[in-house]
């Protein structure tokens, strides 16, 4: 009975965040990824109920779905968002293709009592220890990987990994029974701990799509709704969300920020976004928030372009008497190696090839 009820809550509190997302003015890439993600769960847990509880026998409908499979490339999908990076079809159909693999294996084995009877050992150690990977690899991956964007929350991201790993650590001894040729009566997808995790998960996308819907951006005069770029993904806490309900605070904020941003600090090649947040007794996610709804990029991307502005000015002029380390510093880049990557980047050409070419045409 009990499993019945966490089943009828994770369905509950899923099915409201979707129809909250519905009602998102200006859905951003984040709030779709999110929307796919709670229809996948409303999905899973159905089957759950279903072949767990109402029709005793057919568990393995089930425990056999490799809805698991899509946990990491869905993180890697609103990592990469946040950093700015538009994901193409390609590579997320090569993040899916795990999943989309498993998804054929499933409906074989499904249909086929032959191949149920004869490879069910060897389905499940595959798919659980597919998941397995999966759900340690990703991890990895937000960890390891460049913190350059500082608009970035990675707390969500380590609320993450902790569940994933957890799942991991009760996914593997089931893995190493089923290798041993020993198959449990309830494999592991049943068990309590996965359907907290997914308790948990839903949960944290309901409150923030709730966030979001109660979140009504202020626009700068003139600017369209439709120039707002994608919110990042942090956890709305009450306290935040009661704050942006007030429009004076949003001018307050935006109006410290544009003159703030007046003094050039940017400039200084130790300027960061926790330095800014402190100087202005602002929240980070707030100022992240301002650079992508005025200036359509995130914070890093926005003051990088104006660092490199700078620097082209400077190229340009007919008396440049210093190196490029120097002009890097001057600029706000903290090394030579930094200031070319993200020349070439904004340019297409480094940073010499760019004064010759000017010069030549004046």
């Amino acid at each position: 009975m009990f499993v019945v009820f966490l089943y009828a809550t994770i369905f509950v509190i899923a099915l409201q965040g979707l129809l909250l997302s519905f009602g998102i003015q200006n859905r951003n890439t984040i709030d779709r990824i999110l929307s796919v993600f709670l229809i996948q769960m409303l999905v899973d847990v159905t089957f759950m109920f279903l072949f767990t509880e109402v029709f005793p026998g057919m568990e393995y409908v089930s425990t056999a779905a490799p809805f698991g499979l899509t946990f990491g490339p869905f993180l890697f999908w609103i990592y990469r968002t946040l950093e700015g990076k538009v994901v193409s079809r390609v590579k997320l159909w090569l993040h899916f293709t795990p999943f989309f693999l498993g998804l054929i294996s499933y409906v074989v084995f499904l249909c086929s009592p032959l191949f149920r009877s004869s490879y069910t050992i060897g389905y499940y150690t595959i798919l659980y220890g597919a998941m397995c990977v999966s759900w340690v690899l990703y991890p990895i991956f937000v960890l390891t990987a460049k913190k350059g964007p500082d608009n970035i929350n990675l707390g969500v991201f380590k609320y993450t990994m902790i569940v994933l790993l957890i799942l991991t650590s009760f996914m593997l001894p089931f893995v190493w029974e089923n290798y041993n040729g020993g198959v449990k009566e309830e494999p592991l997808m049943t068990g309590v701990v996965v359907i907290g995790a997914m308790l948990s998960g839903v949960s944290l996308i309901y409150w923030y799509m709730l966030g979001r819907l109660r979140f009504v951006p202020v626009l700068e005069e003139g600017r369209k709704p439709e120039q707002i770029a994608d919110v990042p993904f942090v956890p709305l806490l009450t306290q935040e969300v009661e704050s942006r309900q007030s429009t004076d605070v949003s001018n307050l904020h935006q109006r410290k920020i544009a003159e703030y941003l007046a003094t050039e600090k940017y400039f200084d090649a130790s300027f960061k976004l926790e330095q800014m947040a402190q100087d202005l007794n602002i929240p980070k996610s707030f100022i992240s928030q301002y650079f992508t709804q005025v200036y359509s990029e995130g914070f890093v991307k926005t003051i990088n372009s104006w660092r490199i502005t700078k620097a082209c000015d400077m190229l340009v002029s007919t008396e440049l008497h210093m190196s490029m380390e120097e002009l890097a510093f001057a600029c706000g880049f903290n090394s030579r190696a930094s200031f070319y990557r993200n020349f070439n980047l904004e340019k297409g050409c480094s940073p010499m090839a760019y004064r010759e070419q000017h010069l030549i045409k004046s």
